[in-house]
Order: structure tokens, then C-alpha cells, then sequence
């Protein structure tokens, strides 16, 4: 994440060596989740063949396009020259779209991904997802010469697996044009790299912060270890996964390059983990049509800097509608409690243990709810509980149990990896 979001309100969760992985007591115990986890443990980084259809791609491809074009109406997709111009190109930096409503454009793609990806991963449906920003880098004549961002999304707060972010490509992505880059196994040197920056000679404060840049120095300790940069091309459709101490970018196309590389970023983690504090921000996020960060549990957001993003035009007039589903996905509406001994028909709470799941909440640092109405049908209830994680394998989404064969598809990808 740049250093030019405009709050950091929600969830700063100080895990320190205690919640170390705590994210992964979260997966599901199943073919599919096994071969996710065993990638992200060994590589810190999987592909999923074939997720998203063509037809899907091309829906939100287009998409991109009339926001391009609305947003920007100097660019217009038929007309080549007009894609060259920086200034007129409305991308916040590096044709990534995190301004001017660009974080609401894909609800329908995000619920897809939850329900095809994540649901399955982490055994439940109960989740949260991001409202971050996507790439549209355009096609190059020459190099681009940008100054290397490799970088981890996790700072010394938190060690080991704490998130899994995700993309969907909406082309298909060789080796030399843009497309996402890694240095597969860096997550297992996160401490020492973010050890770096904790010296007093260097910046103690700034290694707090999620978003961290390696320099030379780091980048040579690296090698040293073995590990070394590795582009990741991609075809139309695939899903890749990484956790957020890996270090990674995109990187930009080897010198002249035609195709574009348009990719939606989306980031899901149980609702279990979001603090009560983020849902009034979430609410306002929506109506302020708001892009924010990977962090589903948290709620920080992209600002306009004047002197660069000036003169656009925002694309929502108004919040845009959302299906029952993608609302309880953003934390716009709540989901129910799964404990049946969590349920009252008065004003007197809630009882009743919250069970593993809420154990695992309290680990993860995560506040405990304060008693909140949940409607459901034409009765009122009200509750202390937590939304419930599934145990592992307790059950599966409704996407993977009606599409056994796309799982299965996804799994036998993850456990091939990419070359």
C-alpha cells in the first residue's frame, strides 16, 4: 500500500510471536485447502487455473473500460493515442485504480471470488471482503524505467501467515508483460528483513507499517538466502494467492508490449476477525464510495492528491446497489449468529459459550462484539456472539458443493504451482 491513505481506524492488531500463523488454525481441512496451504507454506504463493470464465473476464474487462472512459472522458478505448497520456490516464500510480470510486466497480467479481475461493479455503461463508483497487497497465513502446517497488504488506506487528490476498486475471499475461512478480519463500525471512528496518540506525517506527519497500541492502540479503525474484504469467481467468509477508509487486512489461494486464484485486478473511469499531467506517466507506486497502478488518483509504488525480470525474453518483450477499461480504449488513445458545428473544443478551472460534478470535486480537439487533424474518434478536468460523471441513460453500469439478480444478492447479 502507498503512504497516501487517508486513515488508519480499524483493526492494529499488535500480534507479536504469540498469534504467529494464526490466520492458518482458519483453513479448512479439505483437498483444496490442503493444496492452497501447502503452496503458501512452502512458496507463499499459489495459482488457480481457470476460475473466473472468459466471458466473466470480458464482463469486467469492459467494465474497466467505462470507468476509463467516464472517469477520463479524454481516453476512449478505440482511439490508441489517447491511452498514452499519464496525466489523462486516471490511475492513482503505476495504472493502478484506487480513486474515484474504482474499489466498487467489481461486487459481483468479489462475491465470486469469496464464494469460489475463500469460502472453500477458510470453511465458511461468514466473510469479509476488500474494497481495494485494481491494475490496467497499458501496452508499452519502450521500458518504463519505474523505480523497483518490491515490497511485503505486512510490517513487524504481526508475523507469519496473518493474510491471504488474492487476483483475478482478466488477460492473459506472459512472462514479459506486466504481471505479478515474487521472490518465492521470502516470507520466511520476514523477520529478518523487517529486522532491518527496527534498528535504531535505520527507521523503528516505520517498520510498524504494513507497507514496506525493500532496498538494495535488503533485496542482496535475499539472495544471499537463495531466494530470487520470479515473474508469475498468467492466463485469463486464473486466481493467484499470496500471503502478505511475501515480498511481491507488479511488475511493470519488458520493453515494447502490447497486451494490457488487467487484474482486479480482492482480499477475503472471516468476519470472525473484524473488530466492531471498522462496521460504522465500513458503513461510511460505502456511501463515501471509498477505496481501500487489502485488509478486509480494517478500513483505510486511498486520497486524492490534488496536483496528480485533479480533474477526474468520479464514476458513482451515489453508492452503487448491492445484492443481500455482497452487502453482509462488505459488513454493510451483519451476518447471524451460528450459536444457537447466542440467541434471546428479550433485551437479555446473549448467552452461551462462543466455542473454538471465538477462542481463535481472541487470539487473533480481535475486540469482542458489543451486543448488537440482527434482524432476521419478522423477529428480533439480539447477541454477544461473534460470527462463527466452521471447523475445518465442517462444511464447504455453496459454489464449491454445486461445482465439485471447478474445486477439484482449483486444488490440482494449487498443487502445481506455477512454473
Amino acid at each position: 500500500m502507498p503512504k497516501d491513505l487517508r486513515t488508519r481506524r480499524g483493526l492494529d492488531s499488535a500480534l507479536g510471536e504469540a498469534g504467529r500463523d494464526n490466520l492458518q488454525t482458519y483453513f479448512a481441512s479439505t483437498p483444496f485447502a490442503e493444496a492452497i496451504s501447502e503452496q503458501i507454506k512452502e512458496k507463499g504463493y499459489a495459482v488457480l487455473p481457470s476460475i473466473f470464465s472468459t466471458a466473466e473476464c470480458d464482463e469486467a474487462h469492459d467494465r474497466m473500460w467505462q470507468f476509463v472512459e467516464k472517469v477520463s472522458p479524454g481516453v476512449r478505448r478505440a482511439d490508441r493515442s489517447t491511452w498514452t497520456s499519464n496525466a489523462a490516464w486516471p490511475c492513482a500510480q503505476r495504472d493502478m485504480f484506487q480513486l474515484h470510486g474504482a474499489g466498487w466497480m467489481f461486487p459481483g467479481v468479489r462475491e465470486q471470488f469469496a464464494d469460489r475461493v475463500f469460502a472453500p479455503l477458510y470453511g465458511t461463508e461468514e466473510l469479509h471482503v476488500s474494497k481495494d483497487g485494481w491494475t490496467f497497465q497499458r501496452p508499452t513502446y519502450s521500458e518504463l524505467n519505474r523505480t523497483p517497488n518490491d515490497h511485503f504488506d505486512q510490517g513487524s506487528t504481526m508475523k507469519g501467515l496473518q493474510c491471504i490476498q488474492g487476483s483475478v486475471a482478466l488477460t492473459d499475461q506472459e512472462e514479459e508483460d506486466g504481471c505479478f512478480s515474487c521472490w518465492p519463500g521470502s516470507h520466511k525471512h520476514h523477520d529478518e528483513i523487517i529486522g532491518m528496518v527496527s534498528n535504531p540506525a535505520w527507521n523503528p517506527a516505520k517498520a510498524k507499517q504494513d507497507f514496506q519497500i525493500l532496498n538494495s541492502t535488503m533485496k542482496d540479503v535475499l539472495r544471499a538466502r537463495g531466494v530470487v525474484q520470479t515473474r508469475v504469467p498468467v492466463k485469463k481467468g486464473d486466481v493467484v494467492l499470496w500471503r502478505s509477508d511475501l515480498v511481491h509487486c507488479g511488475a511493470p512489461p519488458i520493453g515494447a508490449r502490447d497486451n494490457f494486464r488487467a487484474v482486479i484485486y480482492v482480499c477475503c478473511l472471516p468476519a470472525l476477525l473484524t473488530p466492531e469499531e471498522a462496521y460504522p467506517l465500513k458503513q461510511q466507506a460505502y456511501h463515501q464510495k471509498e477505496t481501500g486497502c487489502h485488509w478486509p478488518c480494517r478500513e483505510e483509504w486511498f486520497k486524492i492528491v490534488p496536483k496528480r488525480h485533479g480533474g477526474a470525474i468520479p464514476f458513482f453518483k451515489k453508492p452503487p446497489p448491492l445484492t443481500d450477499r455482497q452487502r453482509l461480504l462488505h459488513g454493510l449488513d451483519r451476518y447471524p449468529c451460528n450459536h444457537p445458545e447466542g440467541w434471546t428473544d428479550d433485551d437479555s443478551g446473549g448467552g452461551g459459550s462462543g466455542g473454538a472460534a471465538d477462542a481463535r478470535g481472541s487470539a487473533a486480537g480481535a475486540a469482542t462484539c458489543s451486543p448488537h439487533i440482527i434482524a432476521i424474518g419478522k423477529r428480533r434478536y439480539r447477541t454477544n456472539q461473534h460470527p462463527k468460523v466452521v471447523g475445518a471441513g465442517a462444511r464447504t460453500s455453496a459454489w464449491a458443493a454445486s461445482k465439485p469439478e471447478a474445486s477439484a480444478a482449483a486444488a490440482a492447479g494449487a498443487g502445481a504451482g506455477a512454473e
